[in-house]
């Protein structure tokens, strides 16, 4: 009994060991790197900035470090958006961020998961929610994004904010013009020339219009050589197309 205790501790010793010594990974062409913006303070406080948090996402087996880190944006005053990825594996026993200056831990009553399409991997199918269930405890000021079943792209800056891991949790601002991106043939993945590292999984690909902001799919990483992405080295999103939207607002009610 004693040596399968001994042996249990060390197995998770590693486990948080090998987490804890992952490196900053960054994708994308170099030369894009200087497209990325900082966002000072005040601009964070601001639509629709104030709705995109950095997640910290605790485990019952973190016992050696803080946990892993994601970005996310709110599409309802109880429903963060962020990829599956982030939150896919068992064990959750809290997840805390930052918002409007107050930092909130959301306890395993506090919240539910919603992966979409949760059996099957790849690119199209990294989105997940965060439902809060009981948001005027944890939920203070924030402009939530707008979805919709059809987007009008054309002409429109899309815009990408997060929380690279290389950026010493500063608000990263990228953007691209809609003729600079691609969307694969099935309206499943939009890839587009920005620079982007680990922490920006999960962050809202957007884009502003005279009726407010509009998220169009969530950030999941770089394109794993999927043909007509990897020729131009695009990162790549989960796209928001009606089924999507569809699971969306199932789970946003």
């Amino acid at each position: 009994m004693k040596v399968n205790f001994y042996l249990l501790v060390f197995i998770v010793f590693c486990i948080n060991t090998r987490i804890t010594a992952q490196n900053c990974i960054c994708t994308g062409k170099e030369e894009w790197k200087g497209n990325r913006v900082i966002l000072d303070s005040n601009v964070k406080k601001t639509d629709p900035y104030n709705s995109i948090i950095k997640f910290t996402v605790k485990r019952w087996y973190h016992f050696f470090h803080d946990g892993f880190s994601g970005t996310g944006s709110f599409i309802k005053e109880n429903i963060i958006v962020t990829a599956k990825h982030n939150i896919i594996n068992k064990g959750i026993t809290k997840i805390s961020y930052s918002i409007g200056g107050e930092n909130i831990v959301l306890k395993k009553k506090d919240f539910k998961v919603f992966l979409y399409k949760e059996k099957n991997k790849g690119v199209e199918n990294d989105i997940a929610i965060i439902k809060i269930t009981n948001p005027n405890k944890y939920v203070r000021n924030v402009t939530f994004f707008k979805y919709l079943n059809n987007y009008e792209l054309n002409n429109k800056r899309l815009h990408l904010t997060g929380f690279p891991c290389d950026s010493k949790g500063e608000l990263i601002e990228k953007n691209a013009l809609y003729s600079t991106i691609k969307i694969n043939d099935r309206n499943t993945i939009i890839g587009y020339p920005m620079y982007t590292c680990q922490g920006d999984s999960g962050t809202p690909l957007w884009y502003k219009d005279e009726d407010g902001y509009f998220v169009i799919g969530v950030h999941h990483g770089g394109n794993e050589n999927i043909i007509g992405f990897v020729e131009q080295k695009l990162n790549v999103a989960a796209f928001f197309n009606k089924n999507v939207i569809s699971w969306l607002n199932k789970h946003s009610n």
